[in-house]
């Protein structure tokens, strides 16, 4: 299935509006359709991304995919252990302020937006195999990337836009609202950036439980 495909089916499914003249234009509708996808991305881990970067003796810092959202997990490729995912707080407290001039093989990690730091600096060249939960990015693909059994709750946004249209013949706040709660009973409830951005760069442990990890 394609962006197009979720047009047709919200014209046909739920707007009423599956033959030409139409009350929401295509561009309208497939908009709203990518707004939808990354919307759902934002509320559940929906999309996972594998990367792979090289590791430069003393230097702790990389840059991740600007899609990237949560780190599922960080090994060496030389190795077969993860590395822990930690905070500047946490190694402040229990390895010593001098923790960013320590060095040798890097055993834990710092996510700070994306940007990644590892603990200790690296004393030898080497690959990190990397794994993170995504926003849509250039080798998006609804199909591959979305569960058929989720796709179908896309619509619901599509939907809750489309009904907020500005028009005489379209806008219709209450359905809005209501194609808006089936979104979230899909999906879960909308995050402030605050919190996205606190939860994105917590260890997941911690995220999951509230346990310590380091």
């Amino acid at each position: 299935m394609a962006i197009s495909d979720l047009v047709a089916r919200v014209r046909e499914e739920i707007l009423d509006d599956a033959v030409a003249p139409y009350l929401w234009s295509d561009a309208s509708l497939i908009r709203y359709a990518n707004e939808a996808v990354t919307e759902a991305c934002l509320r559940a881990p929906l999309i996972n991304r594998i990367a792979t970067q090289a590791v430069t003796i003393g230097e702790a810092t990389y840059t991740l995919n600007s899609s990237a959202k949560q780190v599922l997990l960080i090994k060496l490729v030389s190795t077969n252990s993860p590395l822990t995912q930690t905070t500047t707080a946490e190694l402040d407290a229990f390895v010593g302020q001098d923790w960013r001039d320590q060095q040798g093989t890097p055993s834990h990690f710092i996510k700070q937006a994306h940007k990644i730091t590892l603990y200790p600096k690296p004393v030898a060249a080497d690959d990190l195999y990397i794994s993170t939960t995504n926003t849509p990015d250039d080798d998006f693909d609804l199909d591959d990337d979305i569960d058929a059994s989720m796709q179908h709750g896309l619509l619901y946004y599509i939907a809750y836009k489309a009904f907020l249209k500005n028009d005489a013949d379209t806008y219709n706040p209450n359905r809005a609202s209501e194609f808006l709660g089936l979104f979230d009973r899909y999906f879960g409830p909308q995050k402030s950036v605050r919190l996205l951005s606190f939860q994105n760069d917590m260890p997941l442990y911690q995220t999951l439980s509230g346990g310590r990890i380091c």
